[in-house]
């Protein structure tokens, strides 16, 4: 039969005692439009081709019954990129990897199947450090920038709100901390402002003509955003925003006993906060006059007037820090 061609309807082992062997010093091919094997099948060594399986057909792995298209009942090792278009679970572990990457416009819901944002999770969420590291969430503005703000506790269970960058754990002071005792630090400037204040002070006498609204020659003690202009004595605030606006006015004795001082606060030269005392005669004495005003940021100016009915003038009184007579102007949000 060497070397030549021979066809058969059926082939089939009877009484074969063992396991029947058909071997072949070259490959056997089947070639058939469909080949069934109604039994379990092992396969001694590789599968060196694509396994095709039909779109109505399914594979189990531990399992006779395939309840999916794939079917593993047990344990799973993928090694290499695996791409889910729909993942349905209900305990998966990822483990031995550095990142998982989500793809762009895609979402990843936790605890809910409606992913409202990037990531959705419904229920706590718990942060813990491992050996290397505390326990971090950092948030950054741009991929790739190096400065960023970070929320994290440190090895001491401090909780931490600061500004890092990608060499040093935190650069500089961290602004705001919770000890472990309950105790919160504050450093920096933290009003809500920032850096939006006036500070003025007259660091001499001046007279104050009587029955006249004067500007007093304030000289600026801190005025970190020049929003100061001595030529016309207006503030004129380029952030818009609520502010708080207080003077503080030390007269020297008057001689006019049953009259009146008065402090102006002006907004574009309307009146929003006024003060009236009567003049003091026996001693110097301080007036005081504040309010809170809300300014555009552009063209809205507030000034300070004093006014005296005295005989024909009164003295205000300057020191060299400008503390006795002062007027002062910060943001409030």
């Amino acid at each position: 039969m060497a070397d030549k061609n021979f066809g058969i309807k059926r082939f089939n082992l009877i009484g074969a005692s063992g396991t029947p062997t058909i071997s072949s010093p070259n490959n056997i091919n089947l070639n058939a439009t469909q080949v069934s094997i109604s039994t379990d099948l092992s396969i001694g060594g590789q599968v060196v081709s694509n396994v095709l399986v039909g779109s109505l057909y399914s594979v189990g792995i531990g399992t006779t019954v395939a309840r999916t298209t794939l079917d593993v009942r047990g344990s799973a090792s993928i090694t290499g990129v695996t791409t889910l278009t729909t993942l349905t679970a209900g305990n998966t572990v990822i483990s031995g990897i550095t990142t998982v990457g989500v793809m762009t416009a895609s979402s990843v819901g936790i605890g809910t199947t409606n992913a409202l944002d990037t990531l959705t999770v419904l229920g706590r969420v718990q942060i813990q450090q491992n050996a290397s590291s505390n326990s971090r969430l950092v948030f950054r503005a741009v991929p790739g920038n190096a400065y960023r703000w970070s929320i994290d506790n440190d090895s001491s269970n401090n909780f931490r709100i600061f500004r890092e960058d990608d060499v040093t754990a935190a650069s500089g002071t961290v602004p705001f901390q919770i000890s472990t005792a309950g105790n919160a630090t504050l450093s920096g400037n933290f009003s809500s402002a920032g850096n939006y204040y006036v500070k003025l002070g007259r660091t001499s006498n001046q007279t104050i003509t009587a029955a006249t609204d004067t500007f007093i020659g304030f000289s600026a003690v801190s005025d970190p955003n020049s929003w100061w202009n001595s030529g016309t004595n207006r503030i004129t605030p380029t952030v818009a925003g609520n502010y708080y606006m207080c003077a503080m006015v030390h007269w020297q004795a008057g001689v006019k006993w049953n009259d009146q001082n008065n402090l102006q606060l002006r907004k574009n030269t309307t009146t929003f906060a006024l003060s009236q005392i009567g003049i003091q005669t026996n001693h110097p004495y301080t007036q005081t006059v504040y309010g809170i005003v809300s300014l555009n940021g552009s063209s809205d100016y507030v000034d300070l007037t004093v006014y005296t009915a005295n005989t024909t003038s009164q003295a205000v009184t300057g020191t060299a820090n400008g503390d006795w007579t002062k007027l002062e102007l910060f943001k409030l949000n």
